[in-house]
């Protein structure tokens, strides 16, 4: 576990990397669409997912059902459960669930597994997801410079950084 001190900041930094607070510019360029997230906005009832496979955009058919960032908590515009800026869990099972359901209504015959993997994310090596993650955060850095925004980007972590999107995934 942690020690506390590393847990705020970890915790500051997603807080800064997956706000659209610095979104000024137009969606399609906006900082949030460059940043990999699944995004639950609980006002809309809307579910989407930022920069699938590394690329900026967005997709409103979410493929993740765990994990989902609630958006209006991060934002401040609603209090957070005890599944903190998290969606809590029953909700995002429940729209795996039917999920399922609509998919299985187009087929005649439906057969079904279902993988549970045991600490699957404990086994995902750090090189691994830091590589992953170093495309996004560079263009996500590229487009807080073009907005004129860089500035405001978590200002207490910045200081003196050189490359701050690789200051950022490290």
């Amino acid at each position: 576990m942690p020690c506390p001190e590393d847990l705020v900041l970890q915790q500051y930094m997603l807080s800064e990397t997956l706000t659209e607070r610095f979104d000024v510019t137009e969606e399609s360029d906006s900082f949030s669409r460059s940043i990999p997230a699944v995004r639950f906005y609980r006002s809309r009832k809307e579910t989407i997912t930022t920069a699938e496979n590394g690329r900026p955009g967005a997709n409103a058919q979410p493929l993740s059902f765990a994990y989902q960032i609630d958006m209006d908590v991060l934002e401040g515009r609603s209090k957070a459960s005890n599944q903190g800026m998290f969606r809590p869990y029953i909700e995002c099972w429940r729209e795996f669930i039917a999920s399922l359901r609509a998919t299985a209504t187009r087929f005649e015959d439906v057969y079904a597994l279902r993988l549970d993997l045991k600490r699957y994310y404990d086994r995902l090596h750090r090189t691994t997801v830091r590589d992953a993650l170093k495309a996004p955060f560079k263009e996500g850095v590229e487009r807080l410079t073009t907005a004129e925004r860089l500035e405001e980007f978590a200002p207490s972590f910045r200081a003196k950084r050189q490359n701050l999107s690789d200051s950022v995934v490290d």
